[in-house]
């Protein structure tokens, strides 16, 4: 799933800094984009979040070799399913989910590599401090993905992530606006009427 960021480990040379990751909200909505430099495919989403019943709606229009696709995913951890909509040809595909769960947060192993200042401190509230974390795991066939994520010093919101990895073909960066906490509208979580009986 695009946005469900599974992806925890991160060496670095960096051992100044010894900060602990901090703790992400557990229900949020947000919009939003990433685009991958390798592919050139796009997408914007609107995103619902919920990991106290580690639960995830994106709806997203994806760009890529002048065409676009429209999707609505819902992904419920506690049946191990994705309900994946095409907007495009109207059918729903139920898939069977075999990982784990992963909160979306800054992994245990991260480390941060420095603080950074976004907008101006001269210019009130037109600033937010925000904390660089760098991480790198292997994926499934043995690729190493190195990650380069910022968030927000004070509520730890996520506002940028980078994922790198020259023998998987990515350079993928995704970029967070709008975030509001807690699940405004809870019928998000309803499976869409085409997707009920598969």
């Amino acid at each position: 799933m695009q946005f469900s960021l599974a992806i925890i480990l991160l060496v670095t040379a960096l051992t100044a800094f010894c900060q602990s990751p901090c703790s992400s909200p557990p229900k949020w909505e947000a919009h939003v984009s990433a685009h991958d430099y390798v592919s050139r495919a796009s997408a914007n989403a609107t995103v619902s979040y919920d990991a106290v019943n580690k639960r995830q709606r994106v709806v997203e229009t994806v760009w890529l070799n002048g065409n676009n696709f429209t999707y609505d995913v819902l992904y419920l951890d506690s049946i191990k399913t994705i309900y994946r909509y095409d907007f495009q040809v109207n059918k729903c595909v139920k898939q069977e989910v075999k990982e784990s769960w992963v909160d979306l947060g800054v992994p245990s192993s991260a480390k941060l590599v420095k603080k950074q200042m976004i907008g101006s401190e001269d210019v009130k509230e037109a600033n937010m401090l925000t904390n660089l974390w760098q991480y790198e795991l292997q994926d499934k066939i043995g690729n190493k993905i190195v990650s380069f994520e910022t968030w927000s010093a004070v509520g730890c919101l996520p506002v940028d992530f980078v994922h790198f990895s020259k023998s998987a073909g990515i350079n993928i960066v995704k970029r967070f606006f709008d975030i509001k906490l807690g699940i405004v509208d809870q019928s998000v979580w309803k499976v869409r009427d085409e997707c009920v009986n598969l």
